[in-house]
Formats: C-alpha cells, structure tokens, sequence
C-alpha cells in the first residue's frame, strides 16, 4: 500500500524547517579569486554536503529519502590553467535526491577530470543543487561576494558576520568557524549581496565607476539599485557617457551614476503608463524630463537608442520562436537585445534564449548569459548552462 502524501500543513511546516539556515560552525568560507598577488580575494560561504545529510536524516530519518546519480564525462576539452593549456575531461555528475512523500528533484555538478577527487566534487555539487530544489541551503545563494584580506597561507584573515537573515531562528549573533571578525564594523550583509550583484549585471568598468563614487553617498542603498535595462544596455554602447560631467559649462544636468539611476526611474515611469516592460520611445515631455536629469546631450543620444528597441523583435517572439525571429545587425542593436534576455531569461527559456543567442556574436552570448546568472543564480544549475560554460569557458567569468 502507497504511503499517503503528507497534508498541505506539514507539508509547509517541512519546507520551512528545510529552509532553515544551518548553524553557523558548520558555514564555511571558500577564495573564490585573489587579487593584488595574492593578499586580498573575495569569498563565499558554503555548508560540508553533511550538513545537508544531516537535515535531511533529522528530519525524515535515513530511511526517509535517498540519494542516485549518474556520472558521464565529456572528453577532449582545453582549459588555461596559469598560462599553460591543459588538455583534460569534464566530469558531469546528476544526482537525484527523493523525499519519501514530498518528490524528487535532481541537481547537476561538473569539475575538471584531471583535478583530485573530481568526482566527489562534482557530486557534492550536484547534491548540494538538488537540495536547494527543497529549499535547503538555498539561503546560501543570497551572499554576493565579499572583498578581504587573505593571510600568508591564502586564509582570509577575517571573515564578514553572518546576518540575522542566515541565522536559525531563534540565534541572533554568530561568528562563523571562530575566526577573528571584521573590526570595521557592522556589515549590512543583504546590501553587500545586492551591490556585489550588479558587477556582472552591469560589467566591471561602468559598477567600478559606480563602487568609486559610492564612497560619496550619504546612502549607499541608492546606488545602481533597479536600473533599468534600457540605461545598462545605453551605457555599455557608450560608456563614456557613464560620468561626463563638465561643471565649466552653464548646464543644470550633465551624465552621472546618480543622473543615469534618476533617468531610469524616468522611463519606469513611461514604461508604466505603456504598460510594458521594455520601453520602446519616449515622447516630448518624457523628453524634457531626460534633458533635465542627465543633460540635453545625453538625452538626446538616449532616446536615439531608444529608438533601435522598435525596431527589435519582442521577447516573447525570441523565446517563442528563437530559430526564426528577426536578428539585429547593428552592434548596438545586439547589445540592446542581448541585455533584455539577460534580464528576462529564467532557469525554464533558458534552452531556447540559448537557440537564439547561438545565432550571434559570441561575445554577446557571454553578456546575456552573464546577465541572466547574476540575476537569478537558479539558472547556473540547468544542463544548458552548464553546456554554454563549458563551450565558452574562454570568455566565461561567472
């Protein structure tokens, strides 16, 4: 006789108890890429795939769920390890994890043959994926990265506060695996996560501009926060146009971080009344509002981009039909479209904006996709990704 499903109330009260954070001995830090020969990195926080197995044994026993994978590997691939190039294999591992009652859902993991133990790599990763699908560790993947010090050994000599929002319920203060704090001060770790977030969404020239004159806002929150995707995709075609003020001219607006976030909520504001996402012109009085904000130059060379948008194929015409849809020939018509899927794209289109994005430039492939996993992290766990990272691992920079 079938086990009967568990009730919608247990079945919430399991998830939230699965959601939970782990306690914070068991967080780990891991160098994700050092700078400065060595002396400084950014970090990210992870949990031993135990942890994981002990939540799950906790709460439906060992008996109650189970673990299967299978493991295939791709051969003959180069990679660029220190300048030289290494001819190896790529170990992909799924793995399916069921929950006698609740489902199944199977996460992917991939590591390099020729490095030690890759195989268990790739299914801790794997593993680990698969249990996010259930909420566990998911909270993992709202940290962004975090600038420190490393030590003689590549440690990093302090490591951030973990916030109440990754803490278990009821623990309000906690210092991760007994290393010294951050005597800098309180840290708003959700804010650093949604800052560090825009450096792929906004690429490394126009959010190191903007990170260097955050320095001079009273608020911090205010800084590249809800951009639209018409001003990144404007600002990547020109990017000298980021900041251009010029205070010897008799102007009362010129291009700024802040002018250009002010010009996004400008066309929020026309985007809304078209009732429409992407916004494809702007009329007279939109206009003069623009002249005001960021100048009447940069207005002007603004609404002249605009203007490509009408010539594009929607979205949903791309997503639908990705083989056939019209494709644009102008640069800055690539950059255009290439911005709005990185924007829109979930782990569910991402095959077919792929389809698409094939049938351009590489290196807009790599924006898109850049765009589209800074924004939702889900996406980096689909076997279309995965295939995307390893064909373009040359450009790739996740």
């Amino acid at each position: 006789m079938a086990a009967t499903k568990f009730t919608e109330a247990e079945r919430e009260m399991l998830f939230a108890q699965l959601e939970a954070p782990f306690d914070p001995a068991l967080i780990k830090w891991r160098v994700m890429r050092t700078f400065d020969d060595g002396r400084s990195g950014v970090i990210l926080p992870f949990a031993d795939p135990r942890a994981y197995t002990d939540r799950l044994n906790d709460l439906f026993t060992p008996s109650g769920w189970t673990r299967e994978y299978t493991i295939s590997t791709v051969p003959s691939l180069c990679r660029m390890e220190r300048g030289k190039a290494i001819v190896t294999s790529k170990v992909l591992v799924a793995t399916a994890v069921t929950i006698v009652r609740l489902g199944s859902h199977t996460g992917t993991g991939e590591e390099w043959a020729d490095r030690e133990n890759a195989v268990t790599a790739a299914d801790a990763q794997a593993f680990k994926r698969a249990c996010t699908c259930f909420g566990l560790g998911r909270y993992l993947y709202r940290f962004g990265e975090t600038r420190v010090r490393l030590n003689s050994r590549g440690e990093p000599v302090a490591i951030p506060t973990l916030p109440e929002w990754a803490l278990p319920p009821g623990m309000t203060v906690a210092q991760a695996n007994g290393l010294a704090g951050d005597i800098r001060g309180p840290v708003d770790q959700r804010l650093t996560a949604e800052i560090e977030g825009f450096r792929g969404t906004l690429g490394e020239p126009i959010y190191a501009e903007i990170l260097r004159r955050a320095g001079h806002s009273a608020d911090a929150r205010t800084i590249g926060a809800g951009v639209r995707p018409e001003i990144i995709a404007f600002l990547r075609f020109k990017p000298d146009l980021l900041h251009a003020a010029d205070t010897t001219l008799d102007a009362n607006a010129w291009p700024t971080p802040r002018s250009w976030e002010m010009a996004s909520h400008v066309l929020s504001g026309v985007a809304h009344r078209q009732n429409t996402a992407i916004l494809t012109g702007a009329g007279e009085f939109e206009a003069q509002l623009l002249d005001g904000t960021v100048g009447q130059a940069a207005s002007a060379e603004l609404l002249a981009f605009l203007r490509l948008f009408r010539q594009l194929p929607s979205i949903d015409e791309i997503l639908l039909n990705p083989e056939s849809a019209p494709l644009p020939t102008e640069p800055s018509a690539q950059i255009a479209i290439s911005t709005a899927l990185g924007r829109v794209m979930s782990d569910s289109s991402i095959g077919r904006g792929l389809k698409y994005l094939d049938r351009m430039p590489a290196e807009m492939r790599v924006m898109a996709m850049r765009d589209a996993a800074a924004r939702d992290r889900a996406i980096t766990h689909t076997p279309d990704f995965i295939r995307f990272g390893i064909e373009h691992q040359e450009l790739c920079c996740f």
